[in-house]
């Protein structure tokens, strides 16, 4: 591949992603993970202490982990079919359920939180392999980030 063709690439990348533009569900479930942020303040409020703070440093990355990966995924596909958004509709409830939670997930209301995760994270797999169908290269990588056993190549 020429040098030319790869900035031909480039530039058609750039405008294809300069013409999206973000929709009312996308901005609403941001909404969502930024209510989650706002519940880490709080569960780090309730416990000012080491352990509370190593606490809500896992719960901050567990937020962030699942904000970026459903950013990426939605900044980079097309979910207009009634199937992909209302599977986005369930991630969102899931991770509004999660963000409740969240201040005592560590407590009292820890298999609240990890089921409303694991809902999350499930959804955005299925997500991810209805957006990679047909892309051999794409979807081998996806099919990695659910793989049990780690180290197989």
């Amino acid at each position: 591949m020429r040098d030319d063709d790869l900035g031909n690439a480039d530039e058609q990348a750039a405008e294809d992603t300069a013409d999206r533009s973000v929709g009312t569900l996308e901005l609403f479930f941001d909404l969502v993970f930024v209510y989650a942020m706002l519940q880490v303040t709080v569960l780090m409020l309730a416990d000012i202490s080491w352990a509370g703070f190593g606490r809500g440093i896992l719960a901050l990355a567990a937020v962030w982990w699942a904000w970026a990966c459903y950013a990426w995924l939605t900044n980079t596909s097309d979910h207009d079919g009634p199937g992909p958004r209302l599977l986005l509709f369930l991630a969102m409830a899931a991770m509004l359920m999660a963000a409740v939670a969240l201040p005592q997930a560590f407590g009292a209301r820890a298999l609240v939180f990890a089921l409303a995760f694991l809902a999350v994270r499930l959804i955005h797999v299925v997500l991810l392999a209805l957006d990679v169908r047909g892309e051999a290269d794409v979807g081998s990588a996806a099919l990695r980030l659910v793989e049990l056993s780690p180290g197989r190549g």
